[in-house]
């Protein structure tokens, strides 16, 4: 009866919806999506799309066992459901982490509504009285050893982690701007945005063991009782006709009954002209700065910078940098804790006069770990990919090769669309870099996919049939309700 649970639920949504007198055309579709992954786990999405709203259910299991289950509703001023977090909200879980380029710092503030079939851990409500100036949430996250579809105030399990808060943002454009003459499509006009965040937490207080490893701790544990974050983002934006120039500032708090507080600040720049970009990022925390799920963080401050060269359209040069100093442990050692990481890319499209292109990446990057007792984790790697795309209707093949210190792969594969038929197929070899004479591993993998209108078939086969996985999505199109049939005939 669980299993039949969602698509009932949904059905009685999407019919009342249709229904509804308060859709003056409610014209939609309803998708129902199975996919069977190994021929044992099988997962399932419902989703009904109407004008300005969305709903969906969403169930994954495996035989008659359900894993996970959960129904959601979103629209242009309301979330409600598996969600997942966006801006700031994620910045403020590990903020010393991310890549100068990483878009997190353009994202809005707040929660989306997530549908993939790998579902999501936090339920919640996020509510936008004033869409894109104001937002109001409420979420939990179920203890990892609870069921997600279990736990909460719903399913009588563990609540785990609780959260709520708002989220409120204001932007204005510059005072004068003056549109360049011909100017080119990537011209951007000039703004200032703030961005201003409450997050309340109540995490979970640690339970601890009754093995002896588990009676001496690195860090402190959170002791328990509420969390306050209080958080601000200023970012500035001026676009030219030659480039554009970008600003980003972040400062944050966190502290609470039992634990004192701590603060964040990061700055980002982001530059560029007609050739080059670049970015460039530092941040830094206290000692005493705690994440929102109530554990101390552990970075101290971080650095990075990446630059970009087009010195023509079909060739692209890029290089990064990236450092993270983590705090010291509770017993001093000679060095402080770090991860340093680099990488070089050079990509190259060039257009066939038959049609298609032939597209062309290399790619090297090393990382090295600093323990704090002088001890060194490096690591390297290295890869090509070469891809001949042609026309639409004919055939393109792709090859890549990536190197790393435990071994070599490679990789190949034949593609194809034609009529609504998409088909795949290569083989993929390793070998380990300690077992020399014996070879490549191959193992044959392929896709088949067979499209319409209103429906899309696929199977798909790695590992010499040891990772099978099939599904099946069809859509349904949804008529114009009657009531807004009625109220045209009457014009």
């Amino acid at each position: 009866m669980r299993q039949n649970l969602a698509a009932v639920a949904l059905l009685l949504a999407g019919a009342a919806a249709v229904r509804s007198p308060m859709q003056a055309a409610a014209q939609g579709s309803l998708r129902y999506t199975v996919e069977l992954e190994g021929l044992r786990e099988t997962a399932q999405r419902l989703e009904l799309r109407m004008p300005g709203w969305r709903l969906l259910a969403l169930e994954r299991g495996a035989g008659l066992d359900t894993d996970y289950l959960a129904f959601g509703l979103s629209s242009a001023w309301l979330a409600l459901g598996p969600v997942a977090p966006r801006g700031l909200l994620r910045a403020l879980a590990d903020p010393l982490t991310y890549s100068p380029n990483s878009e997190v710092f353009a994202e809005p503030t707040g929660f989306r509504l997530e549908g993939a079939l790998q579902g999501a851990s936090r339920r919640g409500l996020w509510l936008e009285p004033l869409p894109g100036c104001l937002g109001l949430f409420a979420l939990h996250r179920p203890p990892e050893s609870a069921q997600p579809w279990t736990a909460g105030p719903f399913g009588g399990g563990a609540l785990g982690l609780v959260q709520a808060g708002a989220a409120a943002c204001l932007r204005r454009p510059a005072s004068r701007q003056v549109s360049p003459p011909g100017r080119s499509p990537a011209w951007r006009p000039a703004f200032t945005e703030a961005r201003a965040l409450a997050l309340l937490s109540l995490p979970p207080a640690p339970v601890p063991d009754s093995s002896p490893q588990d009676w001496l701790y690195e860090r402190p544990p959170f002791p328990g009782g509420s969390l306050l974050h209080l958080a601000g983002s200023l970012r500035r934006e001026s676009g030219a006709a030659g480039g554009r120039l970008a600003c980003f500032l972040l400062g944050a708090a966190s502290g609470g009954q039992r634990v004192p507080a701590g603060l964040l600040g990061l700055w980002r720049l982001a530059a560029e002209g007609g050739t080059w970009s670049a970015q460039g990022l530092l941040g830094a925390c206290t000692a005493d700065y705690r994440q929102p799920e109530g554990e101390l963080y552990p970075g101290a401050w971080a650095a990075g910078l990446r630059l970009e060269l087009r010195p023509w359209p079909a060739l692209c040069l890029a290089g990064c940098w990236q450092c993270r100093v983590d705090r010291p442990p509770p017993v001093p050692e000679g060095t402080l804790p770090k991860t340093e990481e680099g990488g070089l890319s050079a990509r190259l499209e060039l257009p066939l006069r038959a049609g298609g292109c032939l597209e062309a990446r290399a790619e090297a990057n090393r990382r090295a770990k600093y323990a704090a007792d002088g001890a060194v984790q490096p690591s390297a790697g290295a890869g090509l990919d070469l891809a001949l795309r042609g026309k639409p209707g004919s055939l393109g093949l792709i090859l890549r090769g990536d190197w790393k210190e435990d071994g070599t792969e490679l990789r190949g594969q034949l593609c194809g669309e034609r009529r609504g038929v998409r088909a795949q197929a290569g083989a993929a070899g390793r070998r380990s870099a300690g077992s020399a004479a014996s070879g490549f591993h191959w193992r044959p993998f392929g896709r088949l996919e067979l499209s319409g209108q209103d429906f899309l078939f696929w199977i798909s086969a790695g590992g010499a049939g040891e990772v099978m996985s099939l599904g099946w999505s069809a859509s349904q199109r949804l008529s114009v309700s009657p009531t807004s049939r009625t109220s045209r005939s009457r014009r």
